[in-house]
């Protein structure tokens, strides 16, 4: 992970992507940030990867389509939901 100002480096739509996937109630789908966040799907399918190898987002295991559709569903990983909540918390101020 690479840092700058003490804060991961994260690109604007990457920080916009994960602030939508912690603030739904629930899992949600490729489709459904790129519909809501506006951005082009293949866009949003990378950005999302990045997150996922950054251990930042995880698959629902209760998928039923390949990783590449989009309709596979993310939520963020319960591990680090409190240091996301914090660097959320901070951006906010």
């Amino acid at each position: 992970m690479i840092f700058k100002d003490g804060l991961p480096y994260l690109s604007k739509t990457q920080w916009d992507i994960l602030i939508y996937v912690r603030t739904s109630p629930h899992r949600v789908s490729i489709r459904d940030i790129s519909r809501n966040l506006h951005l082009d799907i293949d866009e949003t399918r990378e950005n999302v990867i990045y997150l996922v190898e950054k251990e930042m987002l995880r698959q629902d295991s209760r998928d039923r389509v390949p990783p590449e559709d989009p309709d596979v569903t993310f939520y963020t990983n319960p591990d680090v939901r409190r240091v996301i909540d914090s660097l959320l918390s901070y951006l906010s101020l």
